[in-house]
């Protein structure tokens, strides 16, 4: 797995808006993104921050941002409190639908893991990842909404189905893209082997997938800010 160039970065950029920049809003942009580097204690703290700064200044964009990310981690580390991720994301979604754009089709994309986690709906599942792929994204967008499509699918029609197959191509074709990125980061690798490793479990073999699991945990070491 290549080394986290992402996380060097965002602290960089992070200390220089909060010591350097005179400009409360660029630093809480970036502090926005705060998920991917601290526990979820300081990330929701940080994240409601960056809601009540945003909602402050009526930047309802910025605001619907802050929503998927805080919404998202609530619904990963808080699942007793899940319904409110619940809320955080549909606001999100009422905001980005006046002006589609990859930003939606995020939102829409955790929704579609929210229902598939509480509610067990693979059906809206589907819709929702299906509808958040007809908006201009990013290649790691793509790849990140095939990866959960693939998963649904596969938990749907089993991993021999055309549809699923389908669905894991264009995942490794968006994959392999973003593999030759300059600033590669651990997270496309982490993707790529979760869905092996559910493809392996999924065929029947437990020994070989917990096996992956715990060789793919043992490589994930802690960003310390």
């Amino acid at each position: 797995m290549q080394k986290d160039n992402g996380a060097r970065y965002y602290r960089l950029s992070l200390n220089h808006a909060r010591t350097y920049i005179d400009n409360r809003f660029i630093y809480y942009d970036i502090l926005k993104k705060c998920g991917m580097h601290y526990d979820f204690s300081l990330t929701k703290k940080f994240l409601t921050e960056c809601a009540t700064y945003s909602e402050s200044i009526n930047n309802t964009f910025l605001a619907a941002e802050v929503y998927v990310n805080l919404g998202t981690e609530i619904m990963f580390n808080q699942m007793e409190d899940h319904k409110t991720a619940y809320i955080y994301l549909n606001q999100a979604i009422r905001i980005f639908e006046d002006e589609p754009n990859q930003h939606l089709s995020y939102a829409q994309n955790n929704l579609a893991i929210y229902q598939i986690l509480y509610n067990n709906d693979m059906e809206d599942a589907e819709d929702l990842l299906e509808r958040s792929l007809l908006v201009g994204i990013s290649d790691f967008t793509y790849m990140t909404i095939l990866l959960n499509l693939a998963m649904c699918r596969l938990k749907k029609l089993g991993g021999n189905s055309p549809e699923f197959q389908d669905t894991y191509n264009k995942f490794i074709v968006y994959y392999s893209q973003i593999k030759l990125r300059k600033q590669a980061t651990q997270y496309e690798d982490i993707y790529k082997t979760l869905l092996d490793i559910i493809v392996i479990e999924d065929a029947g073999n437990m020994e070989m997938a917990y096996l992956e699991a715990k060789s793919l945990q043992s490589e994930l070491l802690p960003t310390v800010l």
